[in-house]
């Protein structure tokens, strides 16, 4: 519902836009004086504006769903409107070198968000884990998180936490909120325990990032 509403307020808008800078050319003619034109650097600044505030304000709905396997992630329903989307049949594992670099890309963000349902939950999956460069919930037996899907939020809110923040905090700090309260249901609410398992995650993934 919100693409078709978007795209139908992108054809009333360029609709508009014509017939103003019809309208417009018609008093400047009077004149004898010919508009400037936007440069393309600015049209183009001006839609990625606009593109990432539509992800934004996107991102804000809170949408409660019953079944996260059921659901697809708002991210790849805005893809559309990113200008820096990555083609759907790249796969985040052609990225495993890069994930951990700093300063990161805007890229290795919005597709590590993808990864995110509408109710803040990281769900497990071999892609999930392939993105720190693993193959199943054993290979991170070492955190000591028995929950394997406490195990998943926990490790994208420490990435989030230890590799975005410092350069896309605004960017992502609305889905590292959704998340948290996601392992606050999944813990029952215990603020010791989140707080030592998201201690857990950060210590790893701090020394991963640094290998």
């Amino acid at each position: 519902m919100f693409i078709v509403y978007k795209k139908r307020n992108s054809i009333k808008m360029d609709s508009f836009l014509k017939s103003y800078n019809s309208s417009e050319s018609e008093v400047f003619d009077n004149f004898n004086y010919k508009p400037r034109k936007r440069s393309s650097k600015r049209v183009a600044n001006e839609r990625v504006h606009e593109q990432d505030y539509t992800l934004k304000s996107f991102m804000s709905l809170d949408i409660p769903t019953q079944s996260c396997s059921s659901t697809i992630s708002y991210y790849n329903a805005a893809e559309s409107f990113l200008p820096f989307s990555m083609p759907s049949s790249e796969e985040p594992a052609i990225l495993a070198t890069s994930v951990k670099v700093k300063p990161p890309k805007i890229e290795t963000l919005y597709s590590f968000l993808n990864f995110q349902s509408f109710d803040g939950l990281f769900l497990p999956s071999e892609k999930f884990y392939s993105w720190f460069g693993k193959n199943d919930f054993k290979d991170f037996e070492i955190i000591r998180i028995k929950n394997e899907r406490v195990l998943c939020l926990a490790l994208a809110m420490a990435y989030l936490e230890l590799i975005m923040f410092e350069t896309f905090k605004e960017e992502c700090e609305m889905c590292y909120e959704k998340s948290k309260k996601a392992l606050k249901k999944e813990v029952d609410g215990d603020e010791q325990k989140i707080n030592e398992i998201l201690e857990k995650a950060k210590e790893w993934v701090n020394k991963w990032a640094n290998e």
